[in-house]
């Protein structure tokens, strides 16, 4: 007995939690019809008596129950005549005892009017008649707009024409599937264009995605992509059109996308604009794409053009029609002068107003350029043409004429427009004529002060390099003759003063040739073996007489590079001697290459020279390149300079691509690195520098064209010391003369001055060499001047002579110059 209660006690148990289940089921159900848009009711066919237990909460105001049902409820919902035959129809299929009827109509509630699709199932007594009907009613507005917009879509696609449409297209984006493409004459779809490399490597940049689309629908889209030559147009049309986009736009919300862009179209490239519609195909639920593309050249070109006309300088604007030959004004500001009517001839308005307003000077030009077939052959060669011309007042003096620019351009690529600007220049031109001018003064008065600078540097050059030449020159020939101790150090000290004095005229020279940007190098193969012989030549002996030790370490070795030797010689030496007049007695100073690095045909190095002298202040070091800078300190106070050496270091250091940098302090020493990067001379050979030997002179005869009569005993002086026989001629034609009436081949070579009285030597030079005789031709002429200027080389060279020696003489440089010409 027991057990029986215990088991009548689970099964009530078990009721109670199935009718609770049953409740929370029953109010689930109810709150979801409450919230829905779907109502439920009941028709009783026999009574023509409706009920609706439960209603939305968007229509609850509908009444629940409705006696004779449907008159009733198609009065309350004032449905159409047409919607009234259906909705009666498809009660009279359920009044038959059919299953299910339904349909379609449009119901008016609350003042709007809404779409619910009505569906009735019919429960038949065992002879088949009904006893009730459940029903539904959805509310369908949003599937009847989008099946509107639809078939709105549809009947758009199939009647878009016209001739700025270029394209009309429809493509499932769920599907993946081409529908309709009406655009076949403007791009050629071909399956080849999947092959496109580029074309590829952008779908796969934008959305990998992209290229796993269909053969057809990718076809499609490649073909398109390909005829946009702009690559960011090109990618943000891959980008939107994929069915990868159009299906992450639709995600978004995006409905309708635009974008313009330039295309292929006949071989030129157009504007066009796609617009694309997503809508969603109400029974499936499929996406569509509608793809529209229209040519918008015309417009944007014409847009473009009247953005280039907001200018408040213009005149006016007008164009013509190549067609009609009709101008049409289409803008204009008050005031302007000689406008063109509102609409008239083309060739009738220039006839007549060209005569009379255009200025006599330009009038010819004007009928030339203003013509069409003028202007046409113009814009073959480039997109706008400019016509520059002056226009008067008939009434006004020609000074008062006014400067006009007219721009010429076709309007589009159809080429039947030509769009005319006008704009009053004078302003400008009045203002250009005054700067140049202003300029051309400036210029002149430049060159003006730059060629007496340069002829008084000459000048001064020539002046004082003559008669130092006669100083050095005498002191030299006086150091070889019998003389006390003290005469001698008195002479000494006469060559050492006048060697400064060379120094210092070339150091002006050379920055007067920096100043006026007339530097300039002259590269040619230096090698290493070169340098090392300059460096045992000239740097070694001013260590020596100081009792200096001198280092030299890695020289660029194996290369030979292209470079100015004797720029480059000048640094090293400017340098080192200054490290050696500023190193004490017993010091050092090193000469370093470091850091070799070969780039291609360029060898770079670091050069560094330093010494362990006095060091410079920090405050020095700040304007140690400016010219004539230096620092005076009691220890340096009778250390002679002009001041320019450094200056000119750093000049050339610039001008040779390379940077210079120091690093010193009192005391402790200098260290100067110059970066260099020199180009490496081409398959050559380096081979060991060969002492050069002099010529013997003895028995040579050597004409001495000369008007200074201290230079001209110098170099006689010399000459007898060789053995060889001299003659003085005093200026050019002399030597022409002396030259013309001794034998051929008496004279075994010429030393020519230039700067001489009567006939200079650039002259007589050629006036020798132009002589019909055999030896004329081949006679060495070198020129022993004191027109030490880089073109006044340039010029002894041009004028025939063979050679070029600077005064004051060096004689060492004479001999060895004669000895490479004199056989």
């Amino acid at each position: 007995m027991d057990e029986i209660e215990k088991t009548r006690e689970q099964q009530i148990a078990e009721l109670r939690k199935a009718q609770e289940t049953l409740r929370d089921r029953e109010q689930s159900f109810i709150e979801l019809l409450t919230y829905s848009e779907v109502s439920y009711f009941i028709y009783y066919p026999a009574q023509h008596r409706y009920e609706a237990p439960l209603m939305p909460e968007a229509i609850n105001q509908v009444p629940v129950v409705m006696e004779n049902y449907p008159q009733a409820f198609m009065d309350y919902t004032e449905l159409s005549p047409e919607h009234r035959k259906l909705y009666q129809e498809m009660i009279n299929r359920i009044d038959c005892g059919e299953q299910e009827a339904e349909c379609t109509v449009r119901f008016k509630y609350q003042g709007a009017r809404l779409w619910f699709k009505v569906h009735l199932r019919n429960r038949l007594d065992e002879k088949g008649k009904p006893i009730k009907a459940y029903g539904y009613a959805v509310n369908v507005d949003r599937l009847m707009e989008a099946e509107t917009a639809l078939e709105t879509e549809r009947l758009r696609m199939s009647t878009t024409t016209g001739s700025d449409v270029l394209a009309v297209s429809c493509f499932s984006v769920s599907k993946d599937t081409n529908i309709k493409i009406n655009n076949d004459s403007n791009i050629n779809y071909q399956t080849i264009s999947l092959l496109d490399e580029k074309l590829r490597k952008e779908a796969e940049e934008i959305d990998p995605r992209i290229l796993r689309q269909k053969v057809e629908t990718l076809t499609v889209l490649f073909s398109a992509a390909r005829e946009i030559p702009d690559e960011q147009q090109r990618k943000r049309f891959l980008k939107i059109c994929s069915h990868v986009g159009m299906a992450d736009a639709f995600a978004r919300g995006e409905r309708e996308i635009i974008q313009e862009y330039r295309r292929k179209v006949e071989d030129e490239v157009i504007w066009v604009k796609t617009r694309t519609a997503l809508l969603p195909e109400p029974k499936t639920g499929d996406i569509l794409a509608f793809y529209y593309t229209t040519n918008i050249n015309e417009q944007k070109l014409k847009q473009e053009i009247l953005d280039n006309l907001v200018d408040e300088y213009l005149d006016f604007a007008t164009y013509l029609d190549l067609k009609t030959n009709l101008v049409r004004l289409i803008k204009s500001t008050p005031g302007t002068m000689v406008l063109p009517p509102p609409l008239g001839d083309y060739d009738t308005i220039n006839a007549e107003n060209i005569p009379i307003y255009v200025h006599l000077e330009d009038r010819e030009k004007c009928f030339k350029e203003f013509a069409v077939d003028y202007i046409k052959a113009q814009l073959v060669k480039e997109p706008a043409f400019s016509i520059y011309y002056r226009l008067i007042d008939p009434a006004k003096p020609l000074e008062e004429c006014h400067y006009m620019r007219m721009l010429v351009s076709y309007l589009n690529s159809e080429q039947r427009y030509m769009v005319f600007s006008r704009t009053d220049i004078t302003e400008q031109v009045k203002a250009e004529e005054e700067r140049n001018r202003a300029l051309e003064a400036a210029v002149r008065k430049a060159e003006k002060a730059n060629a007496a600078k340069t002829n008084f540097l000459s000048r001064m050059s020539h002046d004082i390099r003559t008669p130092l030449n006669g100083i050095l020159g005498m002191a030299g020939l006086a150091m070889d003759e019998d003389m006390s101790s003290q005469a001698r150090d008195y002479v000494a000290k006469i060559e050492h003063s006048g060697q400064f004095l060379l120094s210092l005229v070339n150091d002006i020279l050379d920055m007067s040739k920096v100043e006026s940007g007339k530097m300039e190098l002259h590269p040619e193969h230096y090698s290493y073996p070169e340098l090392e012989q300059y460096i045992e030549a000239v740097i070694k002996p001013l260590c020596a007489a100081k009792d200096i030790q001198f280092i030299v370490n890695n020289i660029f070795t194996q290369y030979t590079v292209m470079v100015d030797k004797v720029r480059l010689n000048q640094i090293i030496f400017n340098l080192l001697s200054n490290a050696v007049k500023f190193t004490p007695k017993g010091g050092k100073v090193w000469l370093e290459f470091k850091n070799h690095q070969v780039r291609g045909d360029t060898l770079c190095f670091d050069m560094v020279i330093r010494d362990s002298g006095i060091g410079m202040g920090e405050e020095f070091q700040h304007k140690m390149f400016e010219p004539f800078e230096q620092e005076y300190t009691e220890a340096n106070a009778k250390r002679a300079g002009s001041g320019l050496g450094l200056s000119i270091v750093k000049s050339l250091v610039d001008l040779m691509g390379g940077t210079i940098n120091v690093q010193s302090a009192k005391g402790k020493g200098t260290a100067v690195t110059i970066c260099f990067c020199f180009k490496i001379a081409p398959n050559v050979e380096t081979k060991p520098i060969k002492e050069e030997t002099v010529v013997a002179l003895t028995g040579k005869h050597i004409l001495v064209v000369e008007d200074n009569a201290i230079n001209a005993e110098i170099v006689l002086r010399l000459l007898q010391k060789k053995g060889a026989n001299g003659v003085v001629a005093t200026e050019g034609s002399n030597a022409v003369k002396q030259y013309a009436d001794a034998e051929q081949y008496h004279f075994d070579a010429i030393l020519m001055d230039v700067q001489m009285p009567v006939m200079d030597g650039l002259e007589a030079t050629r006036r020798i060499r132009a002589m019909n005789r055999p030896d004329a031709k081949s006679v060495p002429i070198i020129a022993m001047t004191a027109n030490a200027y880089a073109e006044d080389v340039d010029d002894c060279l041009k004028a025939g002579m063979n050679a070029h020696i600077a005064k004051p003489i060096n004689v060492v440089e004479m001999f060895r110059t004669l000895g490479r010409f004199v056989k």
